[in-house]
Parts: C-alpha cells; structure tokens; sequence
C-alpha cells in the first residue's frame, strides 16, 4: 500500500523593508534581520558621516516587481524596479536612488505594485484605475500623477520632471492615492501651522 506523508506548512515569505535617506541614498533589508531589537534601538542604515543625513523613510516591499517612486524638492520623480536592489545587511550603506540637482533632497518614496497591475487595471477595461501618487507643494499646490504614465527608469538617474514650480516654491511631498477620484472621497491636508484642510480628490 502507498503511503503519502504531509510536508509542513511553510510560513509565507516575509517582505523587505526599504529604507530611504534624505539626501538620496536607499537600500533593502530583509525585514527578519530586525527580529531581535534591543531596548535602546539598533542600525539600520550606516549613514555617511559628516554629511548631515538622516533616514526619514521606511516602507515594506510586498511582491516581486513591485516599483519604487522617489521625488525631490525640486519636482522631480523617479520610478525604479524595488528588483533592481540587492538584499543587505542592517549595519551597510545604502546606494544612490536619484541623482540630486545641488540643492534638493528627497522629499518621499511610494511603494507601487507591480507593471502589469496597471496593465491589468486597463485591460479589464478600467483605465482610471491602478497606483496613483499626489505632489504636493510647500505653497499648497497638488498634483495627481499615474503611475501608468511614468515609465521605469535606472536607479540613481534624475528622473523626470513631476511638477512644475513656480520661483520660491518647493515639493514638500508625495503620497499614495486611488488613480480614480471616486465620487465621496476627499483629500485632508494639514500645514506646518496646524490647519487642516479637506478637499475633494478631483
């Protein structure tokens, strides 16, 4: 008689974390490597000394293929395969995202699926759908961009230009939001002086 003996469950694979400086600099971790923390923190990222960095983002990749979209002060945007960087450990030194005009850092990063999802989003006959991210200016300016009509670059190139701005403005932002400006659904913004405001998503 034949006798069949069960294999045990395999726990999912966990997701990286990506870690993103502002004056530029990325990396990938895995995110089992921060299993033990001690009670006063540990490294995540070695940051160059002397040179006034700082890590200010941490966002987990969730799939294969998925995208990486950095933005910079002055209104550029990068699009990037998460693929494209290798697992390291905590204690290294992250590479170069985008190449900086002298002047600007990063201001955020949007995690966004993978190509095909947007693909998929217009084959099914839906194409408002898919990832979307909104800029957003020190001056209270937003634009909503798709991420279907950027392309995927090489890291560390300089983008393309996401927003124009006007002289004395600056990008102070960038975040997720639905490509499709579903009826009922507002924006809620709030500034340094602590006034919030609402706003349609249109």
């Amino acid at each position: 008689p034949s006798s069949s003996s069960a294999s045990p469950s395999a726990h999912p694979p966990q997701p990286d974390l990506l870690l993103l400086t502002r004056n530029g600099l990325v990396k990938r971790t895995a995110l089992s490597q921060f299993a033990r923390v001690r009670a006063n923190g540990t490294y995540g990222i070695k940051l160059r000394e002397g040179t006034g960095d700082e890590l200010v983002w941490v966002a987990r990749c969730p799939a294969p293929g998925s995208r990486v979209l950095v933005a910079s002060s002055d209104g550029q945007v990068l699009i990037f395969a998460a693929d494209s960087l290798r697992p390291s450990s905590r204690a290294s030194t992250g590479v170069a995202a985008m190449r900086l005009a002298p002047g600007a850092c990063l201001v955020g990063m949007v995690v966004l699926p993978p190509a095909d999802a947007d693909a998929a989003a217009a084959v099914a006959g839906d194409p408002g759908g898919g990832a979307a991210v909104l800029l957003v200016t020190k001056q209270g300016l937003a634009k909503k961009i798709r991420a279907a009509d950027l392309r995927t670059m090489r890291r560390a190139g300089q983008g393309v230009r996401g927003v124009r701005l006007v002289p004395g403005d600056a990008l102070a932002a960038v975040l997720p939001v639905p490509a499709r400006s579903d009826a009922g659904r507002d924006l809620l913004v709030g500034t340094a002086a602590g006034v919030m405001l609402r706003t349609p998503q249109s």
